[in-house]
C-alpha cells in the first residue's frame, strides 16, 4: 500500500482493517464525533495515538524524502524510523516518528485544524514575542529576535545566543548556542562557542560540539571537519570513516560521496570503497 499524500494517510489510518497492518498495538485516538484527532500541515500529518496504553504522537511526513540505509517492504512501519512510499514510480523513504504526546504540538480539534503554529511575531520596545490569531499576547516580547514556529518549536535569540521554545513560551533548549538550524528529521545543527555538533529538538546530544564544521545527515552519515581534514560519523556520533580527506561532500541519494585524498577527487560509498 502506498501513501503519498496527507489525505491518503488520513484515509488509511481511518480504515485500519485494510491498511497499516504492521502497526498492531498503535490505535488512533478519536474525538467525541468519532473523528481521528490529528493536525495536518503542508508536509506532514500528526495523529494522536495510543501505544502500550500511553499517549503518543505519530507524525508522518509526505513532502520530503528521507534517505535511508534500510530496505523495507512497502507499507512496513519501523517506529522512529521510516515508512517506504513510492512517488513518480521511484521508491523513496518518508520520515515516520513516534514521540511522547505533547499538548502544545497537537491541539485537539475536529477535522484536524492546525492550531499549534498559529503564532505571529510582534515587536515591542525593540524586543520580540508572539501573538495568537486573535491578536492576544501569548509569549511576551523579551527576545532579541525570533523565527517563525514550525511543528510547535521556534528558534529565539536572547543576549546574542539561540535556543528553542514551544508555542506556549516554555524553553525547550536554553539559549546557549551561537547558531541553531534544524531540518525535517527533528535534528538541530548547533554552533557552541565555535564548535559544531548535533542535538535533537529536546536538547539531547546526538553529536558532541567538537567539530570545526559539520554538514547535515544524509544516508545516515554526517560529514565533519576538524583541523582542515574531513571524515564521517554515524547517527550515534561515532566516527565511521576516519578524518583524512582534504575535502569531502555529504553522501548523495545513491549512497556516494566525493572526497579528496592526495589532491585526487574520487567517489566513495558508505563502506569507503572507491566507486
Amino acid at each position: 500500500m502506498i501513501y503519498p499524500t496527507i489525505r491518503a494517510y488520513i484515509e488509511a489510518l481511518n480504515t485500519p482493517k485494510r491498511c497499516f497492518r504492521s502497526i498492531n498495538g498503535i490505535t488512533i485516538e478519536r474525538d467525541n464525533e468519532n473523528e481521528p484527532i490529528f493536525k495536518a500541515s503542508s508536509r506532514f500529518v500528526c495523529f494522536k495515538v495510543k501505544y502500550k496504553k500511553e499517549d503518543y504522537l505519530l507524525k508522518l511526513y509526505t513532502d520530503t524524502p528521507k534517505e535511508s540505509d534500510a530496505v523495507l517492504p512497502k507499507g512496513t512501519l519501523l517506529l522512529n524510523d521510516e515508512l517506504m512510499a513510492e512517488a513518480g514510480g521511484e521508491l523513496k523513504y518518508w520520515s515516520v516518528v513516534l514521540e511522547p504526546y505533547s499538548e502544545d504540538v497537537l491541539t485537539t480539534q475536529t477535522q484536524g485544524v492546525q492550531t499549534s503554529e498559529n503564532r505571529e511575531p510582534y515587536e515591542q520596545n525593540g524586543k520580540w514575542g508572539f501573538k495568537n490569531d486573535l491578536g492576544e499576547v501569548v509569549i511576551n516580547a523579551h527576545y532579541d529576535s525570533v523565527e517563525l514556529f514550525a511543528e510547535g518549536r521556534a528558534v529565539v535569540c536572547k543576549n546574542g545566543l539561540y535556543g528553542l521554545i514551544n508555542n506556549i513560551g516554555e524553553v525547550i533548549i536554553e539559549p546557549i548556542y551561537d547558531e541553531i538550524s534544524y531540518d525535517e528529521s527533528h535534528l538541530c545543527y548547533v554552533d557552541y562557542q565555535g564548535k559544531y555538533g548535533v542535538i535533537n529538538r529536546s536538547g539531547d546530544t546526538i553529536v558532541e560540539c567538537q567539530w570545526d564544521w559539520t554538514g547535515k545527515y544524509s544516508m545516515g552519515m554526517l560529514c565533519v571537519e576538524l583541523g582542515g581534514v574531513y571524515g564521517y560519523v554515524d547517527q550515534k556520533g561515532k566516527v565511521v570513516i576516519d578524518l583524512k580527506y582534504s575535502d569531502a561532500t555529504s553522501f548523495d541519494s545513491n549512497g556516494y560521496a566525493k572526497v579528496c585524498f592526495d589532491g585526487e577527487y574520487v567517489n566513495i560509498d558508505r563502506e569507503e570503497y572507491r566507486v
